[in-house]
């Protein structure tokens, strides 16, 4: 029997704040609706003394970036057992300096997709948007992919003139698509958490806000992608 990789996937992200406290609600998230076949969560604050098993979902295989480097928080990354075959992580592609982790996705008889969950401190320097650039050179220089996805936390509040930083998505033919605050508190209401893409046909976006009461960050700007695979067929 062959098995083959869907070739419409879903992907969303989420900023957790302390993984290991709140992984009830990630399996929530994640079984709400359809798959979810990757979920990445930002901020996950997990060291090498919290073990898979503790943060593990079920039907899910997890990836880690601990919080080991100076002003990270750490990244995880979900990924349902149906693509587990057609997805691997490409740990050439990360930086040091900004904290990520790398996936490429082949569906379909096209070239393979790349993802990356991206979190970046709002205490970080501008050495950080010189190595964001670095680690994209980087990417597009890496031969045998389609398109790019990013999704992540990147504290940049898209609701305020940044040019700078819009020049630096140009450079990468990357465009923003969450257009809704994905930070609402009871004063300020930001646009910090973003999807970005290089021409792939996004079927759908969607931003919810699901801010806790008592943990106002903690489970806030859930980010969710429908990525079709209009280039591969069968």
């Amino acid at each position: 029997m062959t098995v083959s990789c869907p070739k419409d996937l879903s992907v969303g992200h989420l900023n957790i704040y302390h993984l290991a406290n709140k992984v009830t609600d990630v399996n929530v998230f994640v079984h709400q609706s359809d798959i979810l076949h990757i979920f990445g969560v930002s901020e996950s604050r997990l060291t090498s003394y919290v073990s898979d098993e503790v943060v593990s979902i079920p039907n899910y295989s997890i990836l880690r970036r601990d919080a080991d480097e100076p002003g990270h928080a750490g990244i995880a990354v979900y990924v349902h057992n149906s693509i587990q075959d057609f997805t691997h992580r490409r740990y050439d592609l990360e930086s040091t300096y900004v904290e990520s982790i790398w996936l490429q996705v082949k569906t379909g008889r096209g070239p393979p997709f790349l993802i990356a969950f991206i979190y970046r401190s709002p205490s970080s320097t501008l050495v950080w948007f010189d190595e964001f650039v670095v680690m994209m050179d980087r990417v597009q220089n890496s031969k045998h992919h389609n398109e790019i996805l990013l999704l992540g936390d990147f504290n940049i509040d898209m609701f305020k003139p940044n040019p700078a930083w819009v020049s630096t998505l140009s450079l990468f033919n990357l465009h923003q698509c969450v257009q809704s605050p994905t930070r609402v508190t009871s004063t300020t209401s930001t646009l910090i958490d973003h999807i970005y893409v290089s021409n792939r046909d996004i079927r759908q976006t969607n931003t919810y806000t699901c801010t806790n009461n008592q943990h106002e960050r903690s489970l806030s700007g859930l980010l969710h992608t429908f990525l079709s695979d209009s280039k591969g067929k069968g």
